[in-house]
C-alpha cells in the first residue's frame, strides 16, 4: 500500500494505492469524524446545465462536461468544509451519512480532496492501475458550483 498525504496545498489531502502481488482488490472504507456527513449535492443535481461550446466560454451557466451527481462531505460549522472521495480504478460499494467503501483495483487509487476542487465541475479521473499520481488535474478550468451551507436536511445521506 503506498501512501501520500503530499499535496494538501493543491487541496487534496492523501492518497492511497493498493497493488497487490496477485492483482486482487482492495476494500478501503472512508469513515468522517462525528461532525462530519455526506450529502448528494444539490448544485449538481437537475435540471442539467447546457453544454458550452467547444473552446469555452466556461461559465457557472454553461459547463464543458456533463454534470452528474455528486457526493460531498460537509459539516455544520464552517461553510468553507467541504470534500469528496477521489476514486481511480475504484467502486463505489456501500454509502452511509458518515461513510464510504471502496473497492479499489489493484493499482488503483482511493483519495480525497477538500476545497474548490471538491465541488468544481470536472471529468472523471482517467481509469488507471498504475502511476495514479495527481496528474490529470483540470486546476480551475471548469465552474465551480459549490455547495448550500448550512446543506439542507434533505440532501443528507442517512443513516449517519
Amino acid at each position: 500500500m503506498k501512501i501520500q498525504a503530499n499535496d494538501c496545498s493543491t487541496c487534496g489531502i492523501f492518497q492511497m494505492e493498493p497493488e497487490l502481488a496477485d492483482g486482487a482488490t482492495t476494500d478501503i472504507v472512508h469513515t468522517l469524524g462525528p461532525d462530519v456527513f455526506y450529502f448528494n449535492n444539490p448544485n449538481f443535481g437537475p435540471p442539467p446545465l447546457p453544454l458550452c461550446p467547444a473552446g469555452g466560454p466556461f461559465t457557472p451557466s454553461c459547463t464543458p462536461v456533463p454534470i452528474t451527481p455528486r457526493v460531498n462531505f460537509a459539516n455544520d460549522i464552517t461553510k468553507t468544509f467541504v470534500g469528496r472521495d477521489s476514486p481511480q480504478s475504484a467502486t463505489k460499494i456501500a454509502q452511509t451519512g458518515g461513510s464510504s467503501t471502496w473497492r479499489v483495483a489493484s493499482g488503483g487509487r482511493m483519495g480525497g480532496v477538500f476545497g474548490e476542487d471538491s465541488v468544481e465541475v470536472a471529468p472523471p479521473a482517467v481509469a488507471r492501475t498504475s502511476h495514479c499520481q495527481a496528474q490529470d488535474q483540470v486546476r480551475g478550468k471548469f465552474p465551480v458550483l459549490g455547495f448550500p451551507f448550512p446543506v439542507p436536511a434533505a440532501a443528507r445521506i442517512t443513516p449517519n
